[in-house]
């Protein structure tokens, strides 16, 4: 994704933080002491280029607040180590967590900023050792990295996909460990990322099936898939960036099937 500020691919939304939390989120902030959803995700949560992203669909179907806590391209270390965040979520009545990339994590082969976990800030001698043909000199970006390591050996990245996995399976339920409410997990499928199809598939998603409440899986339609960016809000600058993220009729898909599951839940909570 190009560098581009939070402000210009979320032009006209009121962004805010919490606590003493250095990052910026996606307003508006919901009413704390009023019923409200807490989503918890990545760029697809965020929703880059919609005024109306799936949280604040679902919200508005099931009649609640929402909390918007997408960061750009998160992987789970940028909330593991803020807990301003997870204090913020945790006033809510439901958390939907969406399965962020096991590759923007720090692990046992490369580490990567402790905010902005997509980029690479140290190849680890594990990593170097097993594979010294790595040119790492102009590797930033975790995906940059992966990439260039499947290229070099197939047996390499499969020792790393295996590695990323486990650290992906072992801190998410160290997440929802801190999460006091109950946590309905989200997963994306693109079928354009197949990378992350890699390091997230069904074996992965069964491994965490027990730690949330429920799991719903999405896999947009043709039809949403090929929308593009024409009902997104982008300017013509951009939308070769807006190009590669989840088109309008993707996030009403994904807002549909999470309402579905919450629906129930939320019915209950108000029934007692």
């Amino acid at each position: 994704m190009s560098e581009l500020r939070l402000g210009q691919m979320l032009q006209g939304v009121e962004l805010c933080t919490y606590g003493l939390s250095r990052q910026q989120f996606r307003g508006p902030p919901p009413d704390l002491a009023a019923p409200f959803i807490a989503f918890i995700g990545g760029t697809e949560t965020l929703g880059p280029y919609q005024p109306h992203p799936f949280a604040s669909r679902v919200a508005a179907e099931l009649g609640l607040g929402a909390l918007n806590l997408g960061i750009k391209n998160a992987g789970l270390d940028v909330f593991l180590s803020d807990p301003e965040v997870l204090r913020a979520a945790n006033h809510a009545d439901h958390i939907v967590l969406e399965t962020l990339s096991p590759a923007n994590m720090s692990n046992a082969f490369y580490r990567v900023h402790p905010r902005r976990n997509d980029r690479v800030v140290e190849v680890r001698p594990e990593l170097r050792t097993r594979l010294p043909a790595l040119d790492t000199s102009d590797i930033h970006f975790t995906g940059h990295l992966l990439r260039d390591v499947a290229a070099l050996s197939a047996p390499a990245m499969e020792e790393l996909r295996m590695e990323l996995q486990l650290c992906w399976i072992e801190r998410l339920g160290t997440l929802v460990d801190r999460l006091a409410v109950p946590v309905h997990l989200l997963h994306i499928v693109d079928r354009r990322d197949r990378l992350r199809a890699r390091l997230i598939d069904r074996e992965t998603i069964n491994a965490v099936r027990d730690l949330a409440q429920s799991v719903t899986i999405v896999q947009p339609s043709a039809d949403a898939r090929g929308e593009g960016t024409t009902a997104m809000s982008v300017l013509p600058a951009e939308a070769h960036v807006a190009a590669a993220m989840l088109s309008t009729a993707a996030h009403v898909e994904v807002a549909r099937d999470i309402a579905r599951h919450l629906t129930p839940q939320t019915q209950k909570a108000r029934a007692s």
